[in-house]
């Protein structure tokens, strides 16, 4: 048994140096390009868009809603919308010629908010 907790710190530290150099490897401009340029203030928002989106749909269903939902696809839903998202992102300019901006937080919402209401039990399933 103590060969084992060793084992699990040793490989616990090398998690923490990998997400270190990895953090460490991304800088400013690293992330700016990634997200499409603009300020700082403009990409932190924009990654705010497509971190706290689906936050801010599962919080926004739980309180408008009573409806029970099947947890164990919650963080696909969860997962999904910030890729549909992105994908959105991408496609927009070059079919509509349309930018999302801070917007995406809410389009993130409502499709994190839409993927749990397709979740939703019914009465007789429970």
């Amino acid at each position: 048994s103590g060969g084992e907790h060793i084992k699990n710190d040793d490989s616990a530290t090398v998690r923490k140096i990998a997400c270190a150099a990895f953090g460490a490897r991304l800088s400013r401009n690293d992330i700016q390009v990634a997200i499409g340029g603009g300020t700082i203030i403009d990409t932190i928002y924009r990654m705010a868009g497509y971190t706290y989106g689906p936050l801010l749909g599962l919080f926004g269903f739980g309180l408008m809603s009573k409806r029970r939902v099947r947890d164990r696809f919650v963080p696909l839903v969860a997962v999904a919308a910030p890729i549909v998202c992105g994908l959105l992102d991408y496609l927009a300019p070059r079919l509509w010629d349309y930018h999302f901006s801070y917007e995406l937080l809410l389009l993130n919402a409502l499709l994190t908010g839409a993927g749990l209401w397709v979740l939703t039990i019914k009465r007789g399933d429970c």
